[in-house]
């Protein structure tokens, strides 16, 4: 699971940067299949909720940090419906 992560890892950072729920939709959806390999919701979670080393904040903190209430809303509700 971590390499497959790894790839769309940059991109989450990015999109949550600039408020492209698109994106992150897109990313997230790819994250559940895991390639044609569906993950549990507790690993699609898990994976949301990664912190980048250097400053040990995570997609969710960005989104939050810039302003980017819709994208703070679909991180949330991915992680919520996911796990729960």
């Amino acid at each position: 699971m971590s390499d497959f992560f790894d790839e769309n890892e940059a991109v989450m950072f990015q999109a949550s940067e600039f408020g492209r729920t698109d994106i992150l939709q897109h990313v997230i959806g790819t994250i559940r299949t895991n390639g044609g390999n569906v993950l549990s919701p507790s690993d699609v979670a898990r994976c949301l909720s990664v912190r980048r080393m250097e400053d040990d904040v995570s997609p969710l903190h960005v989104a939050a940090v810039f302003g980017h209430s819709d994208a703070v809303r679909s991180l949330l509700v991915c992680i919520l419906l996911d796990y729960y």
